[in-house]
């Protein structure tokens, strides 16, 4: 059964803010900036310039009889490619964790962590006996994201010379269940065995602290009236380590991470908001 997602779906940040539609999909932690940079071999923000259609759909994975979108290279953070070097992104649908595309979407500018392009659909291609051209395509488990919620992956690949072999946390600031109030600002304790360090969010909810030492921290965010951490979506935080290895602390909101040494830890602040009385 297909499900249509739109919005902001936390555990898959390549779905926030898309016009896109994505398979419910089981994905796991998501991978840090730097996991993803180093896995992926283009990293590139892009502008969507066309969708390609079909008359007819000729099989799953032409959803909206779509068959597949060009991307218009803006800046290149990794991989070969040049600025303004067109990319042609398959459609997703059917069985397979990818993204896929509406009509609506012209224009709209996109941060894409991608491999090399392929012959045919995702996990059938060495089946498949087209000989259409390669076409990339867009894991929905991924960190591929618009440019809208691209702010904890562009403030550090913008800023990769200066920040390059640090550890980093970072993350964003998510509501559940309804949108977040304009402007909010939480601010974030970090507990250390040694220091603690006092940082907070800025407008859009997004948060960075660069070389903190390696060890076990507890981060312990200032939660507004009417809000709660949701313990679920706890579950799946911090990418870049195991939650099971962590030592949970009985202090109520505490939130234990892990800093590695020259890695990322990210950590959303994902909240359950109720102000009724």
């Amino acid at each position: 059964m297909k499900k249509k997602i739109i919005g902001t779906l936390f555990f898959l940040p390549a779905i926030a803010f898309l016009n896109i539609q994505a398979l419910a999909c089981s994905c796991g932690p998501t991978q840090t900036v730097l996991d993803a940079f180093e896995k992926a071999g283009i990293v590139v923000t892009t502008r969507l310039s066309a969708v390609e259609k079909v008359r007819e759909k000729k099989g799953e994975y032409d959803v909206g009889h779509i068959r597949s979108v060009t991307m218009i290279v803006n800046n290149v953070y990794k991989g070969d490619v040049k600025s303004g070097r067109a990319l042609k992104v398959i459609q997703g649908g059917g069985s397979v964790c990818m993204w896929a595309f509406d009509e609506e979407i012209a224009g709209q500018e996109y941060l894409l962590y991608v491999g090399a392009p392929i012959q045919g659909p995702p996990y059938i291609q060495k089946e498949s006996k087209t000989k259409d051209e390669g076409m990339f395509y867009i894991s929905a488990c991924g960190r591929s994201t618009s440019a809208h919620g691209a702010a904890d992956d562009l403030s550090y690949l913008d800023n990769f010379e200066n920040v390059r072999g640090k550890t980093r946390l970072s993350g964003r600031l998510l509501s559940l269940n309804t949108a977040l109030p304009t402007g909010t600002v939480v601010k974030l304790k970090i507990i250390g065995k040694n220091n603690t360090y006092q940082i907070q969010m800025d407008k859009n909810g997004f948060y960075e602290i660069y070389d903190l030492p390696p060890g076990d921290y507890n981060v312990v965010p200032e939660i507004p009236f009417g809000w709660k951490i949701d313990e679920y979506m706890l579950g799946r935080q911090p990418t870049g380590v195991e939650r099971s290895t962590l030592r949970l602390r009985k202090e109520k909101n505490h939130i234990p991470v892990r800093i590695t040494s020259e890695r990322h830890t990210g950590l959303d602040l994902i909240f359950d908001i109720d102000r009724a009385p």
